[in-house]
């Protein structure tokens, strides 16, 4: 009795710590995607994308080098992240509720863009991690993970409570202004 308790104990511990490594190894990860995505060169790239329907054609192929390449290299970030998403290497909840608007609009601009290029493949499969995540998006919304998630807000009209009156020895008592420390 006290040998099979023992293995259940030992097992559930061993669970837990291969969960906590799984986590852990997802913190480089979601580091990395963070900072490529709030780069002043992605968020470039990203503007291309955005202007991609006044280009007058669907298929990469027939766009400017610069704009090819802008465009390719925002589908392929959202759809790198996608396949972390779904393997669950990246944390799904962060990234649907912190990038799951932008990977939605650029897929807008570049779904005709990878239906093209779909079509032009004989086995049909391009960006389908990304198109993943985009279903993901529209099944849960930014905005209802935020709230899944339970973010606190500031409520009333100051978004700060007003400094606390400190007294000082010898000086009387004043506001703290925002900035100032005390020492």
């Amino acid at each position: 009795m006290f040998s099979l308790l023992a293995i259940l104990v030992s097992g559930f511990f061993a669970l837990r710590q291969v969960r906590l490594l799984e986590r852990a190894n997802m913190f480089p990860v979601a580091v990395d995607m963070f900072k490529e995505f709030r780069s002043p060169e992605f968020k470039e790239k990203v503007w291309t994308v955005y202007q991609l329907n006044e280009s007058g054609t669907e298929d990469f192929e027939e766009l400017p080098p610069k704009v090819k390449s802008d465009a390719l290299a925002v589908s392929h970030f959202w759809d790198n992240l996608a396949a972390l998403v779904a393997t669950g290497a990246a944390p799904e909840k962060l990234i649907l509720a912190f990038m799951g608007g932008s990977a939605l609009a650029c897929w807008e601009k570049l779904w005709p863009f990878i239906r093209t290029e779909r079509q032009r493949r004989t086995e049909g499969t391009y960006q389908e991690f990304y198109e993943d995540l985009v279903v993901r998006v529209r099944k849960t919304p930014p905005e209802q993970m935020m709230e899944e998630l339970k973010l606190q807000k500031i409520s009333g009209k100051r978004p700060f409570p007003k400094p606390p009156r400190i007294s000082t020895p010898g000086i009387g008592s004043r506001q703290v202004e925002d900035g100032e420390h005390n020492s």
